[in-house]
This record gives structure tokens, C-alpha cells and sequence, in this order.
């Protein structure tokens, strides 16, 4: 197992809790290498959450507009988490995300 994707791992692990700790219920999408590594659900909305251990520079403008994409699809709420700074920076929905990465 990579030290990039233990990161991974462990960054998602720390969204689910924050999440949970905020009353939502969170599905971890463990190993899938699919659009969202967690589906956050509650208080009537659905995000679907992609996690990086990477700073925004680094991402794949791709992976962010797949997000976007499937969001739109399923009426999802797309949420990007990367880092900055050594901390996590949590970005939400399609228009903040489409202003990330147009900025790289």
C-alpha cells in the first residue's frame, strides 16, 4: 500500500467522522475508485464527497467536472476535499467548484 493512498484513507476516514459527528449519515466507497469516496446524506440533501491528500493544483480538472457531472445527474450537492496548507480545505457545490478549477 502507497503512502499516498494510506493519506487517502485516513483523509477519508476524517470527512466521514466530521460528517457524522454533524448528524449525517455517511457511506464510504472503500477501494472504488469511483467518482465519490463518500455519499454524505441528511437534513434533506445528498453530496457526494471526493477526498484528495493533494494540494488543488495537483487534481485532475477531469475528476473535479466528473463530479460535477454525476452530481447533476443524480441531484447530488458535489463537495471537493483537498489540501492547503497542511489543513483541509472543504469546497462545495458545482459554481465554487467550476471557480477551482479554472484558477489551475
Amino acid at each position: 500500500m502507497s503512502m499516498n493512498y494510506k493519506r487517502g484513507v485516513k483523509l477519508e476516514y476524517r470527512v466521514k467522522k466530521f460528517y457524522e459527528d454533524l448528524g449525517y449519515f455517511v457511506v464510504r466507497s472503500a477501494g472504488s475508485h469511483s467518482i465519490a469516496d463518500l455519499v454524505v446524506i441528511g437534513y434533506g440533501k445528498v453530496y457526494l464527497v471526493q477526498c484528495k491528500a493533494m494540494p488543488v493544483n495537483k487534481i485532475k480538472r477531469s475528476e473535479v467536472l466528473e463530479l460535477i457531472k454525476t452530481c447533476d445527474k443524480y441531484g447530488a450537492i458535489p463537495i471537493l476535499v483537498y489540501k492547503k496548507n497542511h489543513e483541509n480545505e472543504i469546497v462545495g457545490g458545482e459554481e465554487n467548484l467550476l471557480k477551482l478549477v479554472e484558477q489551475k
